[in-house]
């Protein structure tokens, strides 16, 4: 029986296949297996023994569905008819030729004389295959209508919270950096102290930092061995929220990070180094290059669901896992874990609500920036600069509040609730986080008085005052250190505290007392005792700077991973480039056998003045720097001495040849 294999003409080997494609053939080619073009292939032959070893073939069939596989499989087993595989597989005749011509426009099956054939070793490829379905269409989804309006709004709540969050981290980061982990990561006190921050669980803190890290917002400082901002962090506050949403949430996109991972225990790799311990959050090895796959495959699929459907409770989620399972049994079949992980982080930066894709998160995914900001932005409730102060110590914000307004008014008072209004509390404890940051009483009451929307309270004012009355009644100063105090009980409160005998206290009047520990050590370790000392300058007088915010240095020679978008372009541009040397490397072939080359040093020079004369190409057998021996095709240009220089059509730009690595030329024949 004759072989039906579509319009591809049978060929004898591989390599005579891929000879007679055309430059765009070889382009789809190397967009559809890129690690053929890298380095570009010398010509059809070697392209052909690249494209067939058992590495390059496993890694096209990660990206082929069931119906394919099973395709692949029948090929690889003896059928070789489109006929014979519609058959055998139970497919539309038709279904089975597209998947024919889409597995030999990809290389993995070629036409021969004697019909369709495996390439290379893609028996071997095969090996490690999961188990296919015996249904080879695509599962159907379970669904259930929604209102996309409802959905919408709660998404745009959702995206302006995970905003505001990664803020108030970065910004406590700022002035007060979590010290970084023997290997690197964070520690689960720190962890657990970030989720009280943002009111929230460890896992979305660990979702925070992890995705800031991502996005070169926070960094590890090696100086101080701590964890805090970049410079990227201050370039970041100045755009508006919805441009905020959306750096955090391509950073998520791309990231490889298994986060989802954070608290639990890590792989075999990793639990063998340290057994019985959890991953810690920013742990170096806490990555997989398959996260990111799992993300794109995720929202992908639900993509094409009708604006007016998510998937049902309950069953939506298995007809996900289904439909991925069979869009890609051998990368998904076992990724479970990293579709749930991608569905519920998901939905914590505001890209899904109810599993199903917002208007921008479908913007997002098209990397369409301009219209995820817009359709963000116009969802997003305008910002507000004051607050309702009530008897009880506490305001409310009425609405998100401005970047700086949100900053001031955490170092002041402490969140209690967060929602469509949030609520915070009022506190000496959070009144003297304030005076520490370098605020006068009169600046703190100017700055309740400016964001007062409702008087404020006579009580809130007295406990400023209050607080500020007490701060600095006890001074320490440089002795090793010194403390004194007119407030003889307080210092004898505290020479008697526990504490006191590990700091090296000892009192030498009723107002003063020394200690062996440095003043950078003892005032924090005093302000965890409750008090609120202060620095004393050798003159006597108070000294209370604004504390500086903290900033990680990082390398400029590591720049942020490159968009979906931006490595479609470079792709594309590499695929031509490497389908331009095939071709060349081919038409060099072909003229070997033409005409009898020339050897000598004078007659090669003598025909590659001629060429430079004439403006015509020439056939070239040259060495290069690394002793590999070519062929080309190039046009000279200008010859010097010692070197010509000439376009060369397999590299298509303009090189130089030494003559003394020529080993022959021939003029080209037509």
């Amino acid at each position: 029986m004759a072989a039906d294999t579509g319009p591809a003409p049978a060929a004898r080997s591989t390599a005579e296949h891929l000879r007679a494609w055309t430059g765009e053939q070889l382009q789809t080619l190397f967009l559809a297996r890129p690690d053929l073009a890298v380095p570009a292939p010398r010509d059809s032959a070697q392209l052909a023994a690249r494209a067939g070893t058992k590495s390059s073939l496993a890694r096209a069939l990660d990206d082929l569905d069931a119906a394919e596989l099973a395709v692949v499989n029948a090929v690889a087993n003896g059928t070789a008819t489109t006929t014979a595989l519609a058959d055998r597989l139970g497919l539309d005749e038709s279904a089975a030729a597209r998947i024919v011509a889409k597995l030999q426009a990809i290389a993995v099956i070629w036409p021969s004389p004697q019909g369709l054939r495996p390439t290379g070793e893609l028996r071997l490829a095969l090996g490690n295959a999961p188990e296919l379905p015996t249904d080879l269409d695509a599962p159907e989804w379970a669904t259930t209508e929604i209102d996309p309006d409802r959905l919408e709004r709660s998404g745009a709540a959702a995206a302006l919270e995970w905003v505001r969050r990664t803020e108030l981290v970065l910004e406590h980061w700022s002035h007060q950096p979590p010290l970084a982990l023997r290997t690197s990561g964070l520690s689960v006190r720190d962890l657990k102290a970030t989720a009280t921050l943002i009111h929230g669980t460890p896992e979305q803190a660990a979702l925070v930092v992890e995705i800031a890290a991502t996005a070169r917002l926070i960094a590890l400082s090696p100086a101080e061995g701590a964890w805090m901002p970049t410079d990227g962090y201050d370039r970041w506050l100045t755009g508006q929220p919805a441009e905020q949403w959306l750096f955090l949430a391509r950073a998520w996109l791309r990231s490889p990070r298994l986060t989802h991972l954070v608290g639990k225990r890590p792989g075999p790799a990793a639990a063998a180094r340290e057994p019985n311990k959890p991953a810690n959050a920013l742990a170096p090895d806490l990555a997989s290059p398959l996260q990111p796959a799992a993300r794109g495959a995720t929202l992908r699929a639900l993509a094409g669901l009708p604006e007016d459907q998510a998937p049902a409770p309950g069953t939506g989620r298995a007809s996900l896992m289904a439909r991925l399972r069979w869009l890609r049994p051998r990368r998904l079949g076992r990724a479970d874990a990293l579709v749930i992980a991608a569905l519920e982080e998901s939905a914590e930066l505001g890209i899904t609500v109810a599993d199903r894709l917002t208007e921008w998160g479908r913007a997002l995914l098209a990397e369409d920036t301009e219209s995820a900001v817009a359709l963000l932005a116009r969802r997003l409730p305008a910002p507000v600069e004051q607050v309702l102060f009530q008897a009880d110590q506490t305001a409310i914000a009425p609405g998100p509040l401005t970047p700086q307004i949100a900053r001031d008014l955490h170092l002041v008072a402490d969140l209690e609730s967060r929602g469509g209004a949030a609520v915070y509390r009022f506190g000496a404890t959070s009144l003297r986080r304030a005076f520490d940051s370098g605020w006068s009483a009169a600046e703190v009451h100017a700055f309740l008085d400016r964001i007062a929307a409702t008087a404020v309270p006579q009580p809130l004012r007295y406990l400023v005052d209050d607080v500020a009355r007490s701060f600095g009644v006890i001074r320490v100063g440089y002795a090793e250190a010194f403390i004194r105090s007119d407030d003889e009980a307080a210092l004898t409160r505290l020479t008697s505290a526990r504490e006191a005998a590990k700091w090296g206290l000892r009192r030498l009047a009723p107002t003063v007392v020394i200690s062996t520990t440095p003043v950078e050590t003892l005032l924090p370790r005093l302000r965890e005792l409750g008090l609120a000392p202060v620095v004393e300058a050798p003159d006597g007088t108070i000294r209370v700077a604004r504390a500086q915010p903290h900033r990680a240095r990082i390398s400029q020679a590591a720049p942020p991973t490159p968009s979906p978008a931006e490595d479609e372009v470079r792709s594309a541009a590499w695929a031509a480039k490497a389908a331009g040397a095939v071709a060349s490397g081919d038409r060099a072939a072909g003229q070997r056998d033409r005409t009898a080359p020339v050897t000598t040093a004078a007659e090669v020079m003598a025909v590659i003045r001629s060429a430079i004369d004439r403006k015509d190409p020439v056939w070239l057998d040259y060495v290069d720097q690394h002793g590999q021996q070519a062929q080309r095709i190039v046009t000279p240009r200008r010859a010097t001495s010692g070197a010509f220089v000439g376009w060369d059509e397999r590299a298509d730009a303009e090189r130089t040849f030494l003559w003394h690595r020529v080993r022959a030329v021939r003029r080209m024949e037509p």
